[in-house]
C-alpha cells in the first residue's frame, strides 16, 4: 500500500492475519514515525509516573516523612544559593501541608494506577489491539482537555510541553481508532 493511503486511514487489504476460530481480520496500519515517537514519549512519561507513584507509596509504608526530608534539603540548597527557585518552592510544600505519609500513600497509589492504565494503553495502541485502541481514543482526549483545563488556569512551561505531548498523543491515537473504523 502507499503511503498516501495508509495517511488518510485506508487498511492495507494484503495484511491479514487470522483471527479467532479461524476467521480471518483486517491489521491496522502502522502509525507513521513521527506519531510513534509521541506514543513512546507518552509511554516513558507514563512510565516515570509509575516509579514516582511506587516511591511515594514506599516512602509512605516505610513512615519515611519526605515533607521533612525535602525540606530539610531545600534549607540546606538556599543556604547554599538564596535564590534557588526548586528549593523556594520545595519550602511552600511544606508550609502548605500538601505531603503527610498517609497523604503521600493516597497520592503515590493514584498516580502508580493513572501512570499504569496510560501505559497500558499506549502499548495496546502501539501494538494496534483494536478494542484498546478505541478505549485510548476517548481517555487521551479526556486527558488532553483536561489538561488544557489546568493549563489556562495554571499555565507553566512544563505544563504547555506536557498539554502539547497529551494533544499530540491523542491526535494519533484518534487517528488510529478512525482506521480501525
Amino acid at each position: 500500500m502507499s503511503s498516501l493511503g495508509r495517511a488518510v486511514g485506508q487498511y492495507d487489504r494484503s495484511d491479514r492475519t487470522s483471527g479467532p476460530a479461524g476467521r480471518r481480520q483486517l491489521t491496522l496500519a502502522e502509525p507513521g514515525t513521527g506519531g510513534r515517537i509521541l506514543l513512546w514519549g507518552k509511554l516513558a512519561y507514563s512510565a516515570l509516573e509509575v516509579v514516582a507513584g511506587a516511591v511515594l507509596v514506599v516512602f509512605a509504608i516505610v513512615h519515611l516523612d519526605l515533607a521533612a526530608t525535602l525540606h530539610r534539603a531545600a534549607l540546606r540548597e538556599l543556604a547554599e544559593d538564596p535564590g534557588d527557585f526548586t528549593a523556594r518552592h520545595l519550602l511552600d510544600l511544606r508550609s502548605a501541608g500538601t505531603l503527610h505519609p498517609r497523604r503521600e500513600a493516597e497520592v503515590g497509589a493514584g498516580v502508580l494506577v493513572y501512570g499504569a492504565v496510560k501505559a497500558a494503553l499506549v502499548v495496546a495502541v502501539l501494538r494496534r489491539s483494536r478494542r484498546f485502541v478505541r478505549i485510548g481514543a476517548v481517555a487521551f482526549v479526556a486527558i488532553a482537555a483536561a489538561g488544557l483545563v489546568v493549563l489556562v488556569r495554571r499555565p507553566t512551561p512544563a505544563g504547555l510541553a506536557l498539554g502539547a505531548l497529551d494533544i499530540a498523543v491523542a491526535a494519533v491515537v484518534v487517528r488510529e481508532a478512525r482506521r480501525v473504523g
